[in-house]
């Protein structure tokens, strides 16, 4: 057990320092007004809230990228990409899972 332990810390130093791991989050508040009557004395708003979070790992040949966006009622969508690169071959290939409409 200590020794799967201790190849496992070395992969993972490994990895760290081979690894670049780039980004970026941003947050949207949208506060929309509602169509009223002409006449109405008070003005209702719509609030939504989006947030996106994009990351990017890259080590060697090997690229993997997430996309996340989040609303109000949690998750709305989740993108992964892989890619690679083998000689003069390029894998590439991407999931997309989100809500139903």
């Amino acid at each position: 057990m200590v020794k799967l332990l201790g190849c496992l810390t070395a992969l993972v130093v490994f990895a760290s320092e081979a690894l670049a791991i780039t980004g970026s989050l941003s947050m949207n508040l949208l506060l929309t007004p509602i169509e009223m009557p002409p006449l109405a004395e008070k003005t209702e708003f719509k609030l939504d809230f989006e947030t996106n979070l994009k990351l990017e790992a890259f080590i060697s040949e090997l690229a993997l990228s997430g996309d996340l966006g989040l609303g109000i009622t949690g998750i709305e969508f989740m993108v992964l990409n892989f890619a690679a690169t083998l000689g003069a071959i390029e894998l590439k290939s991407e999931f997309v899972f989100a809500t139903p409409l």
